[in-house]
Formats: structure tokens, sequence, C-alpha cells
């Protein structure tokens, strides 16, 4: 029987990522949670948030919130006002965005994976503009993507300037061509001459430069929201970091459904991740799944570990605001994440010991699964079992 499910499930997987179906369901898992949003008076599940780097300004990133619990981004260079789009699932909000703000000009498109809600708003985002480019892997695609890279590729926009360090990076396990982005911002060093710091554009992705502003709960008190409003939240960050877009790779507490790979290439792909970016890197997922992350790490995985909880507190906190869980730095989920504490856990944990980080990623992934199970028994589960680990 576990046999035959997981051949329909395979068959309806296939049918998701490469046929006009997928787009279908997508659509309407889109109308479901219009009905539901509008029905509780708001416009989606979560706030729009604004976090500003720089003092002044020169780099905004809006997080667009759409469908049941997806995740979009737009980056804005403030000095050449032009815009860069990541996973835009739901073209709707993107372009209301650009509605809103006429004097910024969209330059390209960055999708980290070929699933509809990753992708499905490039049509409508190509109708309006059509000199786009729309990037995505190699070995993964995206719908009516123009533009692809491999891995560890410094991108470069046809369609305009864009004063920040733009990498992509192919990192498989949810599906094979995965990708992240990763964008550093870079100050101007003249502003007589606009001119950037060659040394930096060339160099490392590390920064020295630090966070400035919401590093604990009384800071993001007091330095964390600038703005309050029903569907708004604004956050200012003094200094640049890498921003780094995991789309389903990794979530906050948590990582993506090894559709398309073993849990060995998973393994090498989270490493990957937590040895090649600062801890200070915020990172950006596609959905807003943390709090079911949280709750499974605390009840079956991790229970007695002081970061975790401390996390689980403001994550409680943001939630009940209707504030996005996201960025989070990679330092704290390092600390925090189950799957990326792999290693640990194997020299930790009884039941994980003396096993390889990819066979404790096997089982992670089989425990989360029976938790999320439960939770659909419950009521509590999270919405698209596609995406879902």
């Amino acid at each position: 029987m576990d046999s035959v499910r997981a051949g329909l499930f395979r068959a309806a997987y296939l049918l998701y990522t490469n046929t006009s179906l997928g787009y279908y369901y997508h659509a309407h898992n889109l109308s479901s949670a219009q009905k539901k949003f509008t029905a509780s008076a708001h416009r989606s599940h979560s706030k729009q948030k604004t976090v500003t780097f720089g003092c002044p300004s020169y780099l905004e990133l809006h997080v667009i919130p759409f469908c049941l619990d997806n995740y979009a981004y737009i980056v804005v260079d403030t000095k050449y006002k032009t815009a860069l789009i990541i996973d835009p699932g739901d073209a709707e909000p993107i372009l209301a965005f650009f509605r809103q703000n006429l004097v910024i000009k969209p330059i390209a498109v960055l999708c980290t994976h070929k699933h509809w809600d990753h992708c499905a708003g490039n049509g409508l985002l190509l109708e309006r503009y059509p000199y786009l480019q729309v990037f995505a892997s190699e070995d993964d695609g995206a719908y009516l993507s123009n533009s692809t890279f491999r891995d560890a590729h410094r991108i470069q926009f046809e369609t305009g300037p864009f004063g920040a360090k733009v990498v992509a990076y192919e990192m498989p396990g949810h599906t094979v061509g995965h990708a992240l982005y990763c964008i550093t911002p870079l100050q101007p060093i003249d502003s007589e001459s606009e001119r950037l710091n060659e040394e930096e554009l060339s160099g490392p992705i590390i920064l020295k430069n630090d966070i400035v502003g919401a590093r604990d709960d009384k800071q993001t008190e007091q330095n964390g929201c600038l703005l309050e409003q029903e569907d708004q939240c604004a956050v200012t960050m003094t200094s640049a970091v890498p921003l780094l877009f995991t789309g389903d790779c990794l979530f906050v507490n948590g990582i993506g459904q090894m559709f398309e790979c073993p849990s060995v290439v998973m393994a090498a792909t989270l490493q990957r991740i937590s040895h090649s970016f600062p801890d200070h890197t915020l990172v950006f997922p596609g959905h807003e799944y943390t709090l079911t992350f949280i709750k499974f790490a605390l009840s079956d995985v991790d229970p007695d570990n002081p970061a975790l909880k401390k996390r689980s507190d403001r994550v409680l906190s943001q939630l009940s605001k209707r504030e996005p869980t996201v960025p989070v730095e990679l330092g704290e989920e390092k600390q925090c994440n189950p799957f990326l504490r792999a290693h640990q856990l194997s020299s930790e944990k009884p039941e994980f010991l003396k096993k390889s980080p990819s066979d404790v990623l096997q089982l992670l992934a089989e425990k989360k699964a029976k938790f999320s199970k439960a939770m659909k028994s419950s009521n509590s589960s999270e919405s698209n079992p596609l995406n879902q680990t």
C-alpha cells in the first residue's frame, strides 16, 4: 500500500511540475487564500514588511506575502530606482507595488525553482514589462525563464543598473536545480563621482560590517518596527549585510521536502550553506512555516535547546501581530534549526547517535512527515503539501 501511495504521489508531482495542471492547482490555492483573508478582513496571511539597509537608505527590501503562506520579495536600489523581484508566484501584489511606486523600474526576476507558487506570476510580469530578464538555473528552469546560469554565477543585468552584488548558487535538494540568490549591498564610496568600490564588487561575499539594531528582544521593540500600520511594518538596518533568498531549500527552523534528490544531496547543500555564508547573513525563505517547524523541533527533536525556546517566544509575539517571521540571521538558524544541526544531533541525541548527517536528515524528514500528518488530523496543518517536509 505504501508503494502504491508513493507511486500516486510521484505521478501527481510530475503532473504538477511539468504540466499546466500545476498552474491551475496553484491558481486554486490563490483563490482559496483570497477568500480566506477577505473573510478575516486581512489582505494576506501576514503584513507586508520593509527592511531598509544603509544610512541614509540605499537598498530597500519589501516582503510581499501572498497565497496561503508564500513570500515573494522586491529589492529596490534607491539610488538607481531599479528593482529585482524574487519568486513571484502571484503577479498581482507585485504589479500593485509598482503601480504605487511608478519611479521604480523592475529589471529582473530571480526564480529559486520551478514550482508554480514561485514562478506563476512571470507571465503577467512579462506582459507588463517585456524587457525583464527572468533568471533560473539550467537544471531546474522556471516558467518563462529566459536567462539561465550555472553554480556560483555572478549575475549581470542587461536592463538597468543595480548597485549590489548578486550571485546565484545551485543548491539541489528540494528540486534537482534549486537555486539560492545572495545579494550583497554595496555602499557608494564617492557620492560626487558615484563610483562603487571595485574591490568589494569583485571580493568575497563576507562583509566586515555587522547588523546594528534588532539583535535582542528589547532592541527589537525599540528599533525593529519603526512603522506600524494595518498591513505594513518596517525595520531599518544601519549597515550592509548579505541577503540570502533560499526559496524552499531552507526555511526558518526547517527545510523543504526532498522531492527530487536523496538526503545525501540535501545534507551536502545544507553543509555548504552553513560554511559558505557569514553568520550575520539574513535568510529570506519562500514560506511562512516557522511556527510548525518550531513546534516540531521542541516536541520531538530538540526540546531542551535554549536558543530555540527564545526563538519560539519571539515568533509567537510576531505572529500575534501578523508580522512576518523573516528574515532571520544564519548564525541563529544554525543554533535552532535541527536540519542544520544534523552533525551535532548525531553526537547529542541517542536516536541519532553515530549516524551520518544524511541519515540524520532522512530520520528528521520522516519524523516531520509524521508530525505534519498528526497536525492535519487536528486541523492545524500548513496549506500546501507539495512544499512541506
